[in-house]
């Protein structure tokens, strides 16, 4: 089975969110192509624009966007889910299933599944200022 690193160190620089003095991982989220390191061929020289708002008074739901077009289906990509660590059903180009953990405050921990089987696991963390979203972790 092919492992595959995915390092996205600095990867999205956040913007000013609504819902940012409640928790630092809401808001609009750009991926900065120039700090990114990744290995998903995929997502390689790709743009993304990440939405994440609030699920419930424990969760939160994300939005993926490519902008190359973001008009059409494709690589886009929606769930709801809480920091349960239960499945929950994603939907879009890449249908799977995610589970949240939060770690800390700033810090959240995402496992995806596929037919049951664990795909891929990264750890999310937004910087002590609140401007970097970086995701590292690895996966099939």
């Amino acid at each position: 089975m092919l492992m595959r690193t995915i390092t996205l160190a600095g990867l999205l620089l956040a913007s000013a969110g609504a819902y940012a003095a409640d928790n630092p991982f809401y808001g609009t989220w750009k991926s900065d192509l120039s700090k990114s390191h990744m290995t998903n061929k995929a997502l390689i020289g790709q743009t993304l624009i990440v939405l994440i708002a609030p699920y419930g008074d424990n969760g939160w739901s994300r939005v993926q966007i490519d902008v190359r077009d973001p008009s059409k289906s494709g690589r886009e990509e929606h769930y709801s889910a809480k920091f349960d660590g239960k499945d929950y059903p994603t939907n879009g180009g890449d249908p799977r299933v995610v589970a949240l953990t939060r770690v800390d405050g700033r810090s959240v921990d995402q496992v995806i599944k596929r037919d049951g089987k664990i795909t891929s696991r990264s750890r999310m963390v937004v910087s002590a200022d609140g401007k970097t979203l970086t995701v590292t972790g690895n996966g099939v």
